[in-house]
């Protein structure tokens, strides 16, 4: 990494990809893509350089695309829509990423976000809570899952869609609270292991997953938010209250705001339900987060 300390007498150190590291993975990415993922000596370097210009300190966007060519430089067989998919986005980020600020004067009180949702009788409800130290700030929102994404997960998924719910109310939080959850740090409590899981490792089978994790890193990429996810059963999850329509209960007992549903715009939603990585749609979600 390269450091600028222009900035350090007032509080500000700048950390950044050393020059020539990203167009160096535009260039590897466009050789894997030519060679459909076959060249597995390409992948592993891409994969290497990849893995220095993320990580824990520039952050986890570039995540999604290092497990799936550590996948690819272990066997014969690639799937070209996948290369494809994986090369579409890795572009998109490497194009995107900046440098990362550390300010000594930032708040390191983490934001604290509680999530669940639930489905039933083909309907999805989601809730959560979110607190705010630094300013007292605690924010409860309920909503219900649009029934167009109901009816593409079930359609692409399954009747099995508990693990798109879970990570489609983070998603919620994160988009309306992009601004100001920019530059701090979180606690994340999550009430499903499978979509903590995805979180975590960026990185999932399901293309609907695979979707919204790459909205998620997306975000990451021009407004970053460094957070620690766990597990929280459904008996302490407080947000297992707005869920399941109680909001106003939960407001009244921890003395929160009741602050309705969240309405994602609907290039998100659309971006959500492609059949694949949407580069257009991708610019669109970045321009339009910043």
């Amino acid at each position: 990494m390269q450091f600028n300390l222009e900035q350090l007498g007032r509080g500000r150190l700048e950390i950044k990809n050393k020059p020539g590291r990203i167009d160096r993975i535009l260039e590897l990415v466009k050789q894997v893509r030519d060679g459909d993922g076959r060249d597995r000596s390409t992948i592993a370097s891409l994969a290497g350089l990849i893995n220095f210009a993320g990580g824990f300190v520039l952050g986890h966007h570039f995540k999604l695309g290092s497990q799936a060519l550590n996948a690819w430089a272990s066997t014969r067989h690639t799937n070209r829509a996948d290369v494809e998919q994986v090369c579409d986005y890795l572009e998109v980020v490497a194009n995107a990423v900046q440098p990362k600020t550390v300010a000594l004067h930032d708040a390191d009180a983490p934001w604290v976000i509680y999530t669940d949702g639930a489905f039933e009788n083909q309907k999805g409800t989601w809730g959560a809570l979110a607190y705010d130290p630094v300013t007292g700030r605690k924010l409860v929102f309920a909503g219900e899952v649009p029934a167009c994404l109901i009816s593409f997960w079930l359609e692409n998924v399954g009747d099995q869609l508990i693990c798109e719910i879970e990570l489609f109310v983070y998603i919620c939080v994160r988009w309306h609270l992009r601004h100001e959850l920019k530059d701090r740090y979180g606690l994340l409590f999550i009430d499903n292991e499978s979509s903590r899981m995805t979180l975590i490792k960026r990185s999932s089978p399901s293309n609907a997953m695979f979707l919204m994790v790459s909205l998620l890193s997306l975000l990451d990429t021009v407004l970053p938010f460094s957070a620690w996810c766990e597990r929280v059963p459904s008996a302490s999850n407080p947000a297992d209250l707005p869920s399941r329509g109680k909001a106003q209960e939960l407001c009244d007992l921890v003395g929160a705001t009741n602050c309705g549903t969240i309405v994602l715009p609907g290039y998100v939603l659309s971006f959500c339900q492609r059949p694949r990585f949407d580069t257009e749609l991708a610019e669109l979600v970045k321009f339009e987060a910043a």
